[in-house]
């Protein structure tokens, strides 16, 4: 039978090692109302799960809360503290299927690609979850969703994961090391969830649109560029309604707009003007 691995008791009180004793005091009464037994029954967990739990907790804080058993526990908890997983053993299997996971269309089906990897992602939520030993303590993750979910709620999906971060810890006796290895984790998530951002239908979707939307966008804000409001002319590049607006044509009709036009005139007395403009430029060609 294998040694039966334990948390480290500051992990489990979700303090570090740092910590004052009044720290200590007042972390273990907050959480021995959230841990009592009866209350994680109600949640959900089964009467043994839920005793190991509290169990768990109340053995921390009596090693913790002593002087004496705490230096002690201190000098000896990175030899005590064998159960801390490695990245390439207690995830390897996650990791495996985060690399390999294939799906068969968007549909709800067992193996859509919405069902597939909303699996893994739960899995990744749930390892938070059991080495917090309390929900609270973890960011709640947005569900996945289908094919039809508001894009809203993609948005904050990949949010939330893109922007993932580790509360575990993996055992490493020198501060430098174990911070890399939890960096390295979670750095292996986030870019697992921009690969999987990358193949999801309602964010390819939602990108071809925004591109169609620009390109018309930018067709609609060329078309006004060539246009020539005064004269009422389209131009099919910039250029040539820059050399229009070098004309002899048109700085007639700019001049005489400045001539008949006040500050207080409104459409109809625009349209009237360049009217009247039309009208006496037609005239003068008439005479030419």
């Amino acid at each position: 039978m294998s040694k039966k691995i334990s948390r480290c008791y500051y992990a489990v009180i979700g303090l570090p090692p740092e910590c004052t004793a009044e720290e200590i005091r007042s972390a273990y009464k907050k959480l021995a109302l959230q841990r009592h037994p009866d209350k994680l029954i109600h949640s959900g967990l089964s009467a043994e799960e839920a005793t190991a739990r509290f169990q768990e907790l109340a053995q921390a804080y009596q090693v913790l809360s002593d002087p004496n058993a705490r230096t002690c526990y201190d000098s000896k908890r990175y030899q005590v503290q064998t159960r801390q997983p490695k990245p390439s053993s207690a995830f390897s299997n996650l990791f495996r299927s985060m690399s390999k996971a294939t799906f068969s269309g968007y549909g709800d089906t067992d193996n859509g690609f919405y069902k597939v990897y909303s699996d893994i992602f739960d899995r990744i939520y749930k390892a938070e979850v059991d080495f917090a030993m309390d929900s609270g303590s973890v960011p709640e993750a947005p569900g996945m969703g289908n094919l039809d979910s508001p894009y809203e709620e993609v948005e904050k999906f990949y949010e939330y994961w893109t922007g993932f971060d580790t509360v575990i810890e993996f055992g490493f006796e020198e501060k430098k090391m174990e911070l890399k290895a939890r960096e390295v984790y979670a750095q292996r998530v986030r870019k697992f969830a921009e690969t999987v951002k990358s193949k999801d239908k309602r964010v390819i979707d939602m990108e071809e649109g925004k591109k169609k939307l620009l390109r018309k966008l930018n067709e609609k804000k060329r078309i006004v560029e060539s246009h020539c409001v005064l004269c009422d002319q389209k131009f099919k590049s910039e250029q040539q309604l820059k050399n229009h607006k070098q004309s002899k044509k048109h700085k007639q009709r700019m001049s005489m707009r400045d001539r008949y036009r006040d500050d207080d005139d409104n459409d109809e007395e625009e349209q009237m003007i360049k009217e009247y403009m039309n009208f006496m430029l037609d005239k003068e060609e008439d005479v030419n």
